[in-house]
């Protein structure tokens, strides 16, 4: 057999232009005028052209079709992938898109994709939800065994123990929160609730201020996801949208208020600071959908783990990830020396199906030709 070639069926300046123009067009319709005037501001499109390239130009193909692989079950997913992953520990450090055999995009991972200056900001915009963070860390009642965290993902995600103290100098507490500018259940269960605002941003009138704010410095960050969102699933990206749009009719009198001021495609938001994440499959989600991890702080040790594929990922600060956490089983181990904040922006199933609107399928990035 030959040597296996590599040609990118989407990726073209034409087709990067014309998404740039219209996330602009969207930006405009949606956000605040400050923030549409100068959306461009803190997104470094080169940068993001530039690592995007360097993924593709650096393709991981795994020995599964997708479609058939995340129908199984978690153990037999680790079986499918038994001997790609007994044949050697990997760990990557450099742009790649780590994709099926047909050419379906799995995992992207792009390293230093945000700029020092924006981490910067980003850090200090944190600051301002501290109350929000401090204040959803939960006593540990030992009512769970964290061999079992994989399949049950209730009781650990908000535990002390699993909470690493600040450093000296860290403007960060340890915490974490989910925001959304409209979910069922207060995004904990499915239920016939209406879709209304999530209580973190609403609560507490005289923090709102600050969560303003704090809402309106992130908008680099989260542009700068739902921007490569729509090039990397275009499908995901205009579900999103789609319900976005909704959300912000004047009809949507419990969404409409933080939908407007919301910067971002994907739903819902989880902010994540000096936590580890034990080896887990989210709960929800679809193995379609690719959620985005953005890593901050100051630590230079930081790793991704997962373990169907016996692979770790450098998950320093500027790193930016995309991948379903619902398809893969994933882990933060301790760090070492200094702090780690996690942005995690992902999509509500339950919101698509609100808005009658459906990811189909998965998207190749990648053709292969022998």
């Amino acid at each position: 057999m030959g040597r296996t070639k590599h040609r990118l069926n989407v990726f073209c300046d034409s087709r990067w232009e014309e998404h740039v123009l219209n996330l602009e067009t969207y930006l405009t319709t949606h956000s605040s005028t400050a923030i549409a005037l100068g959306w461009t501001r803190g997104v470094d499109i080169n940068n993001i052209a530039q690592q995007l390239k360097k993924a593709m130009d650096h393709p991981v193909v795994l020995p599964i079709c997708a479609v058939e692989y995340f129908g199984l079950t978690i153990e037999k997913r680790h079986g499918a992938l038994a001997k790609w992953r007994n044949s050697a520990q990997r760990h990557f450090s450099a742009p790649t898109v780590i994709t099926d055999q047909e050419g379906i995009s799995l995992i992207w991972y792009l390293p230093n994709l945000l700029n020092q200056g924006l981490q910067a900001k980003l850090l200090r915009a944190t600051s301002l939800i501290n109350c929000k963070l401090a204040s959803s860390i939960r006593l540990a009642d030992h009512s769970w065994q964290e061999h079992e965290y994989s399949k049950t993902q209730r009781g650990w995600r908000d535990d002390e123990n699993l909470f690493v103290p600040s450093c000296r100098h860290s403007t960060v507490v340890p915490g974490v929160r989910n925001f959304s500018f409209g979910w069922r259940g207060s995004g904990h269960l499915w239920t016939e609730d209406p879709v209304k605002t999530s209580r973190s941003l609403t609560h507490n009138a005289r923090d709102i201020p600050n969560t303003q704010q704090w809402l309106e410095s992130v908008a680099p960050l989260q542009l700068t996801v739902s921007l490569i969102l729509s090039f990397i699933h275009p499908e995901l990206y205009q579900a999103g949208k789609t319900a976005l749009d909704n959300c912000c009719k004047p009809s949507a009198d419990l969404t409409q208020e933080w939908a407007k001021r919301w910067n971002s495609v994907y739903t819902a938001l989880c902010v994540i600071s000096s936590h580890r994440a034990v080896p887990h499959v989210d709960s929800h989600g679809d193995p379609k959908y690719l959620d985005a991890l953005a890593s901050l702080g100051t630590t230079k040790k930081a790793k991704m783990v997962f373990h169907e594929l016996n692979a770790s990922f450098s998950y320093n600060p500027g790193t930016v990830m995309f991948f379903s956490g619902k398809g893969w089983t994933h882990e933060v181990p301790l760090w070492g020396v200094g702090d780690r904040v996690c942005y995690a922006s992902y999509m509500r199933p339950e919101m698509m199906a609100e808005h009658n609107v459906e990811v189909s399928g998965y998207l190749r990035i990648v053709e292969h030709i022998l």
